[in-house]
């Protein structure tokens, strides 16, 4: 048993430099998380001011927000390309296999989100996210910009962001803190706007993408490929997208 244990805290060999830790979690990690959504409605009230758009609020605000996170995904993969082509070699490798993983993982997180849901109502808060609210809006005011986003390039941005850094960085010094850390940084990131608005009581919301970051952990962890979780977080938001935009 004990030898079992060591191989598959062994079969995890994703590591990163201290340079790119370092620039990830005091650099892009602020970037992306605290100042992203500042640095897009700046932006937005200036192209506003500067330009004579015929777009509405909404679809000024989804287009930036679209494009900034273009601009954090090639951050990203600037910094992170030496450990994407490892990740990408192993893929092509084992296609299969990690495939298969991302399915097992989109079918998890359905799984995650339901109990966190569950959880969320015993606690007394509504079955919807402020978050998720906000995004069904702009699907059915502005749905291309937001399919992009949600579908192709939030979940890479997401994690490599999550996964890719905070993981990798501190799986290295304590696996289990790596878990909890990880998944409570992925569920802040998608609540602290409500709480810092005034909406305190949003933050047992956190609880479904808490549950869904521990599955996208061990996603990557147990199939040691970036790539697994990556399809398993686009399958999930794909299918979100459907549901709000046909159902």
């Amino acid at each position: 048993m004990e030898n079992t244990r060591k191989i598959k805290k062994a079969y995890f060999q994703r590591q990163l430099t201290g340079t790119q830790s370092a620039i990830g979690l005091l650099v892009l990690l602020p970037l992306y998380a605290i100042f992203g959504s500042r640095i897009a409605t700046a932006l937005m009230k200036l192209s506003m001011v500067l330009f004579d758009y015929r777009l509405t609020r909404t679809a000024l605000s989804s287009y930036l927000n679209l494009v900034f996170g273009i601009m954090m995904l090639i951050l990203l993969v600037l910094l992170l390309r030496g450990y994407l082509k490892d990740n990408w070699k192993d893929f092509m490798k084992n296609k299969r296999s990690i495939f298969i993983k991302g399915l097992m993982t989109f079918v998890l997180v359905y799984l995650a989100n339901y109990i966190g849901t569950i959880v969320v109502m015993l606690m007394g808060g509504a079955s919807n996210s402020a978050n998720q609210a906000g995004i069904e809006q702009i699907l059915s005011r502005v749905p291309v910009p937001m399919i992009l986003y949600a579908v192709l390039v939030g979940p890479v941005v997401e994690e490599l962001m999550f996964r890719g850094i905070i993981f990798t960085t501190l799986r290295r010094r304590h696996r289990k803190l790596a878990y909890i850390i990880t998944a409570l940084a992925f569920g802040l990131a998608h609540v602290y706007a409500s709480i810092l608005s005034g909406n305190v009581s949003e933050i047992v919301q956190i609880f479904p993408y808490f549950f869904a970051g521990l599955v996208f952990c061990y996603s990557y962890e147990s199939s040691n490929n970036i790539f697994a979780s990556i399809i398993g977080h686009m399958g999930n938001n794909l299918v979100a997208v459907l549901l709000a935009l046909f159902i």
